[in-house]
């Protein structure tokens, strides 16, 4: 999923084998690698559009006797008012979306895909969980700020 988010053009080399086996892992990451390159292949924002790293705070989840919590990955990708949210939870535990950390972001998005092809439809950032090791690609909804 970073290949196809973040700026610059990604270098792919697959082998035709690779489609043609039934294994139910590999068909959805192909079928994930597909949407990705058809989203990027029609969305400016994701082929020339700006980069914004959003710094993911996470500190309020965890004590000092606990180890800090695997670092959620999050960054815009932006071309005029078109924003898609891209977001990867690195590590094995369930995340929510802090509303304090969103609070500059629109409430609502459309899934675009995720890393379980399993996400469909509009959700509200204040709602959305990520699950362990899950990757999300969100289309913002313009004009749906609080």
């Amino acid at each position: 999923m970073l290949l196809m988010t973040l700026p610059g053009t990604p270098a792919i080399q697959y082998d035709e084998e690779i489609i043609q086996t039934q294994d139910n892992e590999i068909n959805s990451t192909v079928a994930l690698f597909n949407v990705l390159r058809h989203t990027r292949a029609r969305e400016e924002a994701l082929l020339y559009g700006n980069f914004t790293f959003l710094p993911f705070n996470t500190s309020s989840n965890s004590t000092l006797s606990s180890p800090p919590p695997h670092p959620i990955l999050a960054f815009l990708r932006s071309w005029a008012c078109v924003k898609f949210l891209v977001l990867l939870n690195v590590g094995p535990e369930f995340h929510a979306l802090d509303p304090a950390w969103i609070q500059d972001l629109p409430e609502t998005g459309v899934f675009i895909t995720s890393t379980g092809m399993d996400r469909i439809g509009l959700t509200s950032l204040y709602m959305l969980e990520l699950q362990p090791h899950e990757a999300v690609v969100i289309r913002l909804q313009a004009g749906s700020s609080s």
